[in-house]
């Protein structure tokens, strides 16, 4: 008995390699275009997070520079804010701050909607050298919904110095 070997037919192999070839091309192709999607989200949120954070230290500069020693009345701040020094009724100098703070987020992509500004005076006053806090808080939508994307949330502190 004798063995028959088959040769192959180099034309026939290639013809059946070409599916496998459509299919991991595709399956690669869609792997980069997602991770490619997901960078662009992760870029845009990291992008949000840099304008809230420079629009919160805005707002402390802001607070810092006008505290209660300014000549001026339209441009001082309270001397006290009572009981509860992130109130952001004790004074027309928040309502300064979070006008700054809103300025400095206008240069966001996104909406400034959902944004919440929080204006603390730490040590209950604005008299040098106490402290001021403010916190941005901004919804981020995705420009792909495909997930929930975290809120952004920036804050700044520092020290009154007139």
């Amino acid at each position: 008995m004798t063995k028959m070997c088959r040769l192959s037919n180099p034309r026939r192999d290639r013809f059946q390699t070409r599916g496998a070839t459509i299919v991991e091309f595709s399956l690669t192709l869609l792997t980069v275009i997602f991770v490619f999607f997901l960078l662009f989200e992760f870029c845009m949120w990291i992008y949000c997070y840099n304008v809230m954070a420079d629009a919160a230290k805005a707002g402390v500069r802001y607070a810092i520079v006008h505290g209660s020693g300014t000549v001026s009345a339209s441009q001082s701040g309270p001397s006290t804010c009572g009981s509860n020094p992130c109130a952001s009724d004790c004074s027309t100098n928040v309502a300064a701050v979070q006008a700054e703070v809103t300025k400095w987020a206008s240069f966001s992509a996104y909406s400034r909607a959902g944004m919440t500004i929080n204006v603390c005076y730490l040590d209950g006053s604005n008299v040098a050298p106490n402290r001021v806090q403010v916190r941005v808080n901004a919804p981020v939508a995705p420009f792909f919904n495909l997930w929930s994307t975290p809120p952004v949330t920036a804050t700044a502190q520092g020290r009154i110095v007139n």
